[in-house]
This record gives C-alpha cells, structure tokens and sequence, in this order.
C-alpha cells in the first residue's frame, strides 16, 4: 500500500484505480486519470510505457474493490504529510495518524488467490468466445475473389505448426499447474558406430545435443485449436493458414496467434510446414473480453493476405 506515507503517485494510482463502480478497470483507465492529475506539475511527471494491445485488466469486476475503496478514503486521509522522523505513527501535523495492519493470514491469502482462478465454465465461455468471433469477424473478410477459405478446429494440440512456438513461451512461463505439459528436454545425440571408432576420445569430447519436445493437454477443453486455411485458386498463389491455441492454466488462458505461408509441394498439395509470416501470444484471464485478440488475428489474416497477392503481383508485372 505504499508504506506509512504515501507518495504523490502512490495516491493517484490507488484513487485512480476505485474511480470506477463497475465494469472491468482497465491499466487504460488509470493512465487517463494519472495523467490529468499530473498536468502541470513540474516537479513530478510520470511516465508510461505501453507495451502489447494496452487493455490488460487491473481487476475484471471494479465491485470487487469496494472494500478497498473504503479502506483507501479511512486510512489515508487527504492531507497524508506525516513527519519522517515519526518512526511510531503517532499523529503528525495534520492530526492525522496510519493504522498498521496486520499482514493477511494464509486463509485471506488463499481466498484472494481462489477468486482469480478459472472454471471449466469459463473456459467453455472463453473458448466459445474466441472462436466463434474469429468465424464471425474472418467471414466478414473478402477471401472469395484469390482463396477457398476452411476452418478446423480440435480439442487438443494437433497442429504442428504451432508446437514449438506454444512450447518456447509456455516452458518460460510460471504456472501453479500442470493442466498443460511444455517441455524441452536435451538428449545426448549418439554417435554412430563410424564415427565412434574414427574419432574415439575426440567424439566423446564434441558430443552434441538434440533437443525433444512435448507438448500435451492434460485437461478437458472442448475447442482448443481454430485452423483458418486460406488455398489458393489461382497458382501463383500460396496456401495461408491461421492457427489459435488456447492453453489453459489455473490463473489464466494463453492464447497463441500463428499465421504461416505454404508453398505447393504438388499440383495440389501444399508444405506441411510452411514459413512462418506472424506470430504472437496473449495472457487473458477467465473473465476478461477477447474482442482485442480476435481484432489483432482478423488484421494479420488480412495483411498477410494482402502482402502476399502484392508480391505475387509485383513478380508478374
């Protein structure tokens, strides 16, 4: 909370965050209103680094700080200026004096913790509102007139595009779980038989390591994968394929965003693997809108689209 005394920003941040009585608090909302407070204040100016789509949520539910908005205008008064040098809290200048709270106890600790954590009905609503947006917003994109447009979806992990990708990010991640399984492990890669007796202590020396990975979905989770592809109608072009994974965890979903470039490997079949164009992943909780998410997927879809067919064209004239 700041300490006994709280600073200049401190309190503008811990006001800004209860200015809402519903809805969900935005890290948006409290920027607009630290802003204001600060204009004209040459002696103190914060500063705001933006960083992903800037709709990261404080708390989904503004009701849930009710409590805390209470105990923000009964403990901190308006005029906060204790004297530094009164190490015991006793009242300073303004009569005013800081209430030390004891520290929460693990129950509290552990009842707080319970109210981020999902259900399997969130994760049906999460899900439910992910994909069927994506289909929604895809469909209202012009493919027709250059690509033949399917969509796939799966209740596991099967696209293999995306494996390493979700792997990478989800093995550097801390999770209180186990819901989904993201390993890399390193094996000693054997030598053969050739190179063991021709090259002896010096092999043994060199050894060389190959990397293993696993990706699985221990739990329940009806639609986990949506696989937009794009085939070409005319041969000039690529196949595009758009993949969205949702690995689930206790405290949040990660949501994985792959568009990838195939080129044919036969008069009709197309590279299982293609070249990656774009890539991106998001933390949303169990309650938070996924509008932001299916907007950024609908515009790399479209750009990756575009820039394709520009190329192609640009080859041809």
């Amino acid at each position: 909370m700041g300490g006994d005394r709280l600073s200049a920003f401190t309190r503008a941040f811990l006001e800004a965050s209860v200015v809402k009585t519903e809805g969900a608090v935005y890290y948006t909302d409290l920027v607009n209103v630290i802003r204001d407070d600060f204009l004209g204040n040459d002696d103190q100016t914060p500063f705001f680094v933006n960083q992903g789509t800037g709709r990261e949520v404080l708390v989904d539910d503004a009701a849930k700080l009710a409590s805390f908005r209470l105990r923000l205008e009964s403990e901190w008064t308006e005029d906060d200026d204790l004297d530094d040098s009164d190490e015991d809290g006793e009242a300073g200048a303004t009569g005013a004096a800081v209430q030390i709270l004891p520290p929460l106890t693990p129950k509290q600790l552990l009842m707080a913790a319970e109210e981020q954590m999902g259900t399997p009905e969130e994760a049906v609503e999460l899900t439910n509102a992910l994909f069927d947006g994506l289909l929604s917003a895809l469909s209202q994109s012009d493919f027709a007139k250059f690509f033949e447009t399917t969509t796939t979806e799966h209740s596991n992990f099967v696209e293999a595009t995306s494996r390493e990708f979700m792997i990478r990010v989800l093995s550097r991640e801390t999770r209180p779980d186990r819901m989904v399984t993201a390993e890399i492990q390193r094996k000693r890669k054997k030598p053969s038989p050739w190179e063991s007796v021709s090259l002896g202590l010096l092999s043994a020396m060199n050894t060389e390591w190959t990397e293993m990975f696993n990706l699985e979905l221990n739990c329940r989770l009806e639609r986990a994968q949506f696989k937009l592809t794009l085939t070409p109608k005319y041969k000039t072009l690529q196949q595009l394929q758009l993949v969205m994974s949702c690995a689930p965890s206790l405290e949040r979903c990660y949501v994985f965003e792959l568009v990838t470039q195939h080129p044919r490997t036969d008069w009709n079949a197309f590279d299982d693997e293609g070249r990656e164009v774009s890539r991106r992943w998001y933390k949303v909780g169990w309650t938070e809108p996924v509008e932001w998410i299916i907007n950024n997927a609908r515009e790399a879809v479209e750009k990756a689209v575009r820039d394709h067919i520009d190329a192609a064209v640009k080859r041809l004239s």
